[in-house]
């Protein structure tokens, strides 16, 4: 009988989940099987390392994108019909492409999650109260 704390490294650790049912993973995401699992991991995790998690997710992908404060500009005075977010349509062998747009969206979402504690440096405050105008 197999159980969680026989596994020896993060791919067992995984295919156990899978083969219990807890989680589910194709083309190379992992995603609960249920929303009530989800809930339960997320609200388990003590409240200042989830907002640390949220932080360090949206550095990640806030430097993901290309974006600098010129084209930020230019995409702040896009009149609003043209500023919706999107998921492009354009497909590559290892999926959708996400535009940048999208990408920052999800970024800042991210940081309002983190709270403003885990933004110290002024540079940063400034670099994602922009993001929030976009």
């Amino acid at each position: 009988e197999s159980n969680i704390s026989s596994c020896h490294g993060i791919c067992d650790c995984l295919q156990y989940l899978v083969d219990v049912g807890i989680i589910d993973i194709a083309g190379g995401l992992v995603a609960f099987t249920h929303d009530l699992i989800q809930q339960h991991v997320y609200e388990s995790i003590d409240l200042t390392q989830r907002r640390e998690l949220h932080f360090n997710i949206a550095l990640f992908l806030g430097l993901k994108t290309s974006m600098n404060s010129t084209s930020i500009k230019a995409m702040s005075s896009i009149e609003d019909d043209f500023i919706n977010l999107y998921v492009a349509e354009s497909k590559t062998a290892e999926g959708p492409v996400i535009s940048e747009r999208s990408l920052l969206s999800i970024a800042t979402d991210h940081v309002n999650l983190a709270s403003p504690k885990f933004i110290s440096e002024l540079s940063r405050r400034k670099l994602f109260a922009t993001w929030n105008l976009i």
